[in-house]
């Protein structure tokens, strides 16, 4: 498997114009982004606590990734459960990172980090421009860091020329590749079946993770609550009438040829 050539990513969101923040939101925003707001260092630091005893230990047994976390629901409902569990979201918009904050401030909540925008700002490429030229990399050595990475009911971007903007393309699957523990679990939902099919094409090419066929897809993740939707797009799919599918595929060594 040949490795991906560096391409600078394209967004896979766009920001259109919403109502004004109250000034009350936005003073949350604010102060909240201040405390519990991670950056791309923060998470090389967690990292490199994890491989080296010589450094400071962080806190927690285990740190996963929510990509697209919306406003917040499994991020919350995971933190909860797990108070051991560090939990980071990541989402472009202001809202649902305004409903979240809320939640963390109101249950005092410590094992929560967000960062507002895009993912590919916060964590490392395993090509970068200096590579490509030749030049020493500017990121250090990428160490493992996430126990899991959840990417649930992704923006499916229908029509094909707007295909670019899918979350899950080769290049990405890389950075993931390269930021989850050996077999750590990337958590795949949607209610798509032409962005299934998507995913499921651009993980066999990409060779460095293995589906856990055996569990029943069509039946939520064993964590989540079995009687009800967890999230707002899990809820608006089902209204629908179309079928969500959770996925599980976990990480293995990836041969480059």
């Amino acid at each position: 498997m040949t490795q991906t050539t560096y391409k600078k990513p394209i967004r896979s969101f766009v920001k259109n114009r919403a109502r004004a923040l109250s000034q009350t939101a936005h003073l949350l925003l604010q102060e909240g982004l201040e405390h519990w707001q991670i950056s791309r260092q923060d998470i090389i630091n967690l990292a490199q606590q994890t491989h080296n005893p010589r450094e400071p230990q962080h806190a927690f047994c285990s740190i996963y990734l929510e990509i697209g976390m919306g406003t917040g629901a499994h991020l919350l409902y995971q933190a909860r459960r797990n108070p051991n569990t560090l939990y980071i979201g990541v989402d472009p918009f202001e809202t649902g990172i305004v409903k979240t904050l809320r939640v963390i401030k109101q249950e005092n909540l410590h094992n929560i980090r967000l960062y507002h925008g895009d993912v590919h700002d916060i964590l490392q490429n395993p090509l970068s421009q200096q590579e490509l030229a030749g030049n020493a990399p500017t990121d250090p050595q990428i160490l493992p860091v996430f126990d899991g990475i959840y990417i649930l009911f992704p923006d499916p971007w229908p029509k094909s020329r707007h295909h670019k903007r899918r979350l899950i393309q080769p290049a990405f699957l890389d950075i993931i590749h390269a930021h989850l523990k050996p077999h750590a679990c990337l958590y795949f939902a949607s209610d798509i079946p032409s962005y299934i099919d998507w995913t499921f094409a651009h993980l066999r090419k990409h060779s460095g993770f293995t589906w856990q066929a055996q569990r029943n897809w069509h039946i939520p993740y064993a964590d989540w609550p079995q009687d009800k939707p967890l999230t707002s797009y899990q809820t608006k799919a089902l209204i629908a009438g179309r079928l969500p599918q959770f996925f599980i595929f976990s990480r293995q060594d990836r041969t480059i040829i």
